[in-house]
């Protein structure tokens, strides 16, 4: 379910999962034989997934040290020019990188809770992506008990009734999946923080292959073939209720826009938390940072629940409140221009001031 929720946001997600899928087939079949083919093939999928999202490169990373050691007697440097030639790639993109940071549109990482992240990846994977579908509201699923426990009896098969060549397999594939995601929560500590769930998607591939081999080991073939099919049925109820319950879809950014209909310069817009301003501008309220500007209207726009009764706002009075998917707007009207200070925002908490067109004062 994970993976198919990401599939439906941002195009990169879904080409990271297949150009990541499609790298780490070809790696397993330079694993067995490092031929010139099989390693320029590798390394061209590895390309694509750069060039798709950054974080492909914990799983590049992670084949590219396992097949460096696999290939360290014969071989080498055969493996040694493809490694280099994706590193090349990756060269070549530190620029582009290095100027999309600077726009600081992923800055809400960072300032969001590590442990609450690490928390919710751990979840997902312990889950196979059943436990919750992330809307900006938390859990959406109960399902994560019996897809955890089947997880572990099939991972309790593999390593009591799965012979050495199953094993051996299943244990490559954790190794580069736990090392996609061990790799970027380690370079936290060194105050590059871009660790969160989409970010990981690539990680899914070779986990998802460990999953496979513990359900399809030869010796418990039919308990192994149940519990495959009881894993995916309770995928695709997760899929089937976010489907059929808009409760668990996504924001209705689209609704929320027709319902505070064309920007104005005589309203003020406040968000909360501050990256709603983002979906807010592809519906053409473009913000910039106000302070002490006349106002008409002031518009509070929320993904986070909004509990009691509204805030109360000196000379304001509320006359809309709309609420709609994980998105809450209360809208205020004053009869004469308003000049919003800073004891006026006081009241409303810890809100991001942001206007529409620039204001006329």
């Amino acid at each position: 379910p994970t993976l198919v929720w990401y599939s439906q946001e941002a195009r990169s997600y879904s080409l990271m999962v297949c150009f990541g899928a499609l790298s780490f087939l070809l790696f397993v079949r330079a694993w067995q034989r490092a031929s010139g083919g099989r390693l320029r093939a590798w390394a061209l999928a590895c390309a694509l997934a750069l060039t798709t999202h950054y974080f492909s490169a914990f799983l590049i990373l992670a084949e590219s040290v396992a097949l460096l050691w696999r290939w360290r007697h014969s071989r080498r440097w055969p493996v040694v020019g493809a490694v280099g030639a994706i590193s090349a790639v990756g060269g070549a993109l530190i620029p582009l990188a290095r100027h999309q940071e600077a726009s600081g549109r992923t800055a809400w990482i960072a300032a969001s809770d590590l442990g609450d992240r690490v928390k919710q990846v751990g979840q997902e994977l312990l889950s196979a992506g059943t436990h919750s579908i992330t809307t900006g509201t938390g859990p959406r699923s109960l399902w994560s008990v019996p897809a955890l426990a089947l997880l572990l009896g099939a991972v309790a098969v593999l390593v009591w009734r799965g012979d050495a060549r199953e094993r051996s397999g299943a244990g490559l594939a954790a190794v580069v999946g736990a090392a996609a995601i061990v790799v970027p929560l380690a370079l936290v500590l060194t105050g590059i923080d871009f660790f969160q769930d989409r970010n990981l998607l690539a990680a899914w591939i070779p986990l998802s292959v460990v999953v496979g081999a513990a359900f399809a080991v030869r010796r418990a073939a039919p308990l192994g073939l149940f519990a495959a099919a009881a894993l995916a049925a309770m995928g695709v109820w997760v899929d089937h209720r976010v489907i059929d319950e808009p409760g668990l879809q996504r924001a209705d950014w689209r609704g929320l826009a027709r319902v505070l209909g064309p920007p104005s310069p005589s309203r003020a817009i406040l968000v909360q938390p501050g990256f709603v301003a983002a979906p807010l501008a592809v519906y053409g309220h473009r913000t910039t940072p106000l302070a002490g500007a006349g106002v008409q209207e002031v518009a509070i726009v929320s993904q986070l629940p909004l509990g009691g009764a509204p805030p109360a706002i000196t000379g304001l009075r509320l006359v809309q409140r709309w609420q709609r998917r994980q998105l809450t707007l209360l809208r205020y009207r004053v009869s004469g221009p308003l000049t919003l200070t800073q004891p006026a925002l006081a009241q409303l908490g810890p809100l991001v001031l942001d206007q529409g067109p620039k204001p006329t004062r």
